[in-house]
């Protein structure tokens, strides 16, 4: 369009919005957001779709600002900004404007859909307040079917609170409702046995990996991706694929150096599935997709001021621990965009999550 010199109405620019929030990378996002004409931010779907937009690429902030120049905001725009919030671990803020959105709007009217329900969920469950968490799932269940993403969150929370107890009811919970969608039996497997290992029930979470390995349950590999030159890479776990590969993993052993001389200490019950000839457990989890892009980062430049990585599943404990580390000791900021919500890693070694993740 630009090169035919075809101006884009305010249709295409929420398209192209759109895009760049399913995308997720802030340099793309911002590109695209210098191109709008000022007359067209006055659009109220072009408004909500910046403040979904801002919030998955992590810049919070200017979510915000979009939300407060709107005067009477819809359910939808509400929704956005909830969203937004619970994405990037403000979850006071995120239940602070829930809590405004039901003085506004009837509780019937907010249970329509399961987008206005999951980020309070994911915000209560995050805090371990579970039964709150549960006692919306009930309100939204009453006429809606089960929604997974909402039991996947709490199972991941009683994970990182580790209480094994309740991640196994909830777990046989996931495999009554959703008996015949493998991909989510095999993520909670996963997350269940995870629980265990943290508990320090490792014979439990060797029983899940073996009997995952023989129903065929298959894990969904690790993929990140990260842009060098304005280019987007992807690299899988323990991929071996890039014409770098040497470099790369020699990069990640001085990682892995780095971080034993600042105490780092690989946490094996992390490792989900059962390992092959050749494996340890420490060798598994240092080729995490995400290590891998950041280890190639810094064969691209060596001093990053800020690395952003998009990933398709959720992080680790383990990497998410080493992530910390690497931030504070190459002073970076780290913006992780996971399955689940964005972490910020600052240059102190602290997470926006606040470790719920």
């Amino acid at each position: 369009m630009k090169n035919e010199n075809i101006q884009g109405d305010s249709t295409v620019f929420i398209l192209l919005i759109k895009a760049c929030a399913n995308i997720r990378f802030l340099s793309l996002s911002q590109s695209i957001v210098k191109q709008i004409p000022p007359n067209f931010l006055a659009d109220h779907w072009l408004q909500r779709s910046l403040i979904d937009m801002w919030g998955k690429c992590g810049l919070v902030d200017e979510a915000q600002r979009v939300f407060n120049r709107i005067a009477q905001p819809s359910i939808v725009a509400f929704s956005a900004m909830i969203n937004a919030y619970g994405l990037n671990g403000k979850g006071k803020q995120a239940i602070e404007l829930f809590h405004q959105k039901r003085k506004t709007f009837s509780m019937k009217f907010l249970m329509r859909n399961e987008l206005k329900v999951s980020m309070p969920i994911d915000c209560f469950a995050r805090s371990f307040q579970f039964d709150r968490a549960q006692h919306l799932i009930d309100e939204f269940e009453k006429d809606h079917s089960p929604c997974p993403h909402m039991y996947m969150t709490m199972l991941s929370s009683a994970r990182n609170k580790k209480d094994a107890v309740l991640a196994q009811q909830l777990f046989d919970r996931i495999r009554l409702l959703f008996s015949d969608e493998k991909q989510i039996l095999s993520s909670a497997t996963v997350v269940l046995a995870n629980t265990y290992g943290l508990s320090g029930n490792l014979a439990r979470t060797s029983d899940l990996r073996t009997k995952m390995a023989e129903s065929g349950l298959k894990k969904v590999p690790g993929r990140s991706s990260t842009i060098v030159n304005g280019e987007i890479v992807h690299f899988y776990a323990n991929d071996r694929s890039h014409p770098l590969s040497e470099k790369l993993y020699h990069q990640l052993d001085q990682l892995k150096d780095e971080l034993i001389q600042h105490g780092y200490q690989v946490d094996e019950s992390w490792v989900s599935r059962p390992l092959v000839d050749g494996e340890t457990n420490e060798s598994v989890l240092w080729t995490h997709s995400e290590r891998l892009a950041i280890a190639f980062q810094l064969i691209q430049n060596p001093k990053p001021s800020f690395i952003e990585i998009v990933k398709n599943l959720r992080i680790c404990q383990d990497c998410h621990t080493a992530i910390k580390l690497i931030a504070q000791i190459h002073q970076c900021s780290i913006v992780i965009h996971d399955a689940n919500r964005i972490h910020h890693f600052d240059l102190t070694g602290k997470c926006s999550c606040n470790d719920y993740f």
